[in-house]
């Protein structure tokens, strides 16, 4: 990742954790207490879902250069696997 994703990954983690570590402190004995824990575990889900929109991009990106490495892998062996093939084609027919 670019120096700028990274900062702003690292300032989402931050907020999260910051954010996970309050909720975790709560204890629920009343009903206000209660509320505040119902809007504690909703900023989690919106704060998840902030972190997954952000990543996607760059999880989209990742892939598509892992298939285009994959496709250039497969390019470059298929050559040898026809060649393996065929040696053990060979030897298995010289062995009959």
């Amino acid at each position: 990742m670019t120096t700028a994703i990274t900062r702003a990954s690292d300032e989402l983690t931050l907020q999260a954790v910051s954010l996970a570590d309050q909720v975790r402190t709560l204890t629920v004995c009343d009903e206000d207490s209660y509320r505040v824990a119902g809007e504690g575990q909703k900023a989690c889900k919106e704060m998840k879902a902030k972190i997954v929109d952000f990543l996607k991009p760059h999880k989209t990106r990742a892939h598509e250069t892992w298939k285009g490495i994959v496709a250039e892998e497969t390019a470059a062996c298929k050559p040898l696997d026809g060649a393996i093939d065929h040696a053990a084609r060979q030897m298995g027919t010289w062995k009959a």
